[in-house]
């Protein structure tokens, strides 16, 4: 066997490596490829032809040049960003974070609600509040409203206990999604996924190699 069958056989026998990224790094790239693509915009499909052009062809030509690479560009781009989103889809799931973002946004909504509760006015004493009314109901006669006899009072209904209780609920949400936070701040670091080398050379085009 002479040396370039050698060097055929050697390399046939030693695929090249993938190139890995963590899940982190996979979300900081989609973004990346986001912004480039709005950067990128589009090229004109028209030029300014001077009357006294000399290279007529040749000027519209450097022009389609620059529309098709701008095109081409931004499919490698898109093409990039969709194996990465696809990719990340299904990683997603197989390590749980799937399942924690579906926690979170319940969480978020369940907090934003007991929040609500937790700062409600506190219902009055019964016994105060009957003892108000009557006074009220004195003082008021046969006074006439344009809506008919003012015989309505705003009174707050939330018990003091339901108070206490929608605070220490709330405690508990917000200790559970920093939990959350924490644990998809780990996974996605130490989570990795292959990347292919049509990628891989987007990454390495954007510095993110």
């Amino acid at each position: 066997m002479n040396n370039v069958a050698i060097l055929e056989h050697r390399h046939k026998q030693t695929p090249r490596k993938q190139m890995k990224i963590n899940l982190r790094k996979a979300s900081v790239v989609q973004q990346t490829i986001t912004d480039e693509i709005k950067r990128l915009g589009t090229e004109a499909t028209t030029v300014k032809l001077s009357l006294y052009e000399a290279d007529i062809e040749g000027t519209l030509n450097a022009q389609l040049a620059k529309v098709r690479e701008n095109h081409a560009h931004a499919g490698r781009l898109l093409n990039a960003n969709r194996f990465l989103r696809a990719v990340v889809a299904k990683k997603n799931a197989e390590v749980g974070i799937t399942d924690y973002l579906a926690e979170e946004a319940m969480l978020t909504s369940a907090e934003a609600r007991l929040k609500a509760l937790s700062e409600a006015e506190i219902r009055p004493n019964i016994d105060s509040l009957k003892a108000e009314i009557e006074g009220r109901k004195a003082n008021t006669g046969d006074r006439v409203s344009i809506y008919g006899r003012e015989y309505n009072v705003d009174v707050n209904v939330v018990p003091q206990e339901s108070v206490t209780e929608a605070k220490k609920e709330l405690e508990k949400i917000r200790k559970r999604r920093r939990k959350i936070k924490d644990e998809m701040v780990s996974i996605n670091v130490r989570t990795e996924i292959e990347v292919p080398e049509q990628v891989a050379l987007v990454l390495a085009e954007l510095g993110l190699d």
